[in-house]
């Protein structure tokens, strides 16, 4: 069976025949990483860590818009959450990051993409249990000042070694229903069938968002201007 979803609680309800989830509560708030006081928007996460496949073994990735009334803000850096389940949290390789210069949906091409290893996000737990689901808290600094522009989203891979394989992973999703910006999260699920860019609530049922903090770091240097690089596509 393939498992798309994850779930923490012990009654679990089949999603078209490939998915699993439950729910649990007690959340940890995005905004709390490390009580970093320069994240200056966030999404706040599910209370039952809801959580997509968005990894390198299934192809599969996780998108959401940059709501446009940040419009100007500058922003170097990225909080998510990295979930994992149905199995024992095994470290990912690192994290892809993508800037898009589009929303609802992405463009198909990340504008930039940068890619971090594991040890490079600063992940630290905010919830296990033990065998069944992991959730880290990490943060992205990115390598260049990025001006908020109209039409932006962000997407997430994350890079597992140990393929079609337990444990699953991806970045945790915002509450049920809880939508911002333009509209909700986008899914590549081109292995099930749910192409590029694929409607969460389209294929799950119900809309939701992806976890994510942006913020201000001082260190770093200039703002970036919009290009294409070179990335996992």
């Amino acid at each position: 069976m393939r498992i798309l979803l994850i779930s923490l609680l012990v009654i679990a309800v089949a999603i078209p025949a490939m998915a699993f989830e439950s729910t649990h509560g007690g959340a940890v708030k995005p905004g709390d990483y490390d009580n970093d006081r320069d994240m200056f928007y966030c999404q706040d996460p599910s209370s039952w860590w809801f959580t997509a496949n968005g990894s390198t073994p299934f192809g599969a990735e996780q998108a959401d818009d940059i709501p446009d009334d940040l419009y100007g803000m500058s922003f170097n850096t990225i909080g998510f959450f990295v979930g994992e389940w149905a199995s024992n949290w095994q470290d990912p390789v690192g994290v892809f990051v993508n800037i898009y210069n589009a929303e609802c949906p992405p463009s198909q091409d990340p504008a930039y993409s940068y890619y971090y290893l594991w040890s490079e996000l600063g992940a630290y737990i905010v919830y296990d249990d033990p065998g069944w689901m992991a959730v880290y808290a990490c943060t992205a600094m990115l390598p260049d000042v990025f001006v908020v522009e109209y039409d932006m989203s962000l997407g997430f891979v994350v890079d597992l070694d140990w393929g079609q394989n337990a444990p699953y992973g991806g970045v945790v999703m915002t509450e049920d229903y809880d939508v911002y910006g333009c509209g909700q999260a986008y899914w590549d699920g081109t292995h099930w069938g749910a192409g590029r860019w694929t409607a969460i609530g389209d294929y799950f049922g119900f809309p939701t968002d992806i976890a994510y903090c942006i913020g201000i770091e001082m260190t770093a240097t200039e703002a970036a201007s919009w290009g294409t690089v070179k990335s996992l596509y």
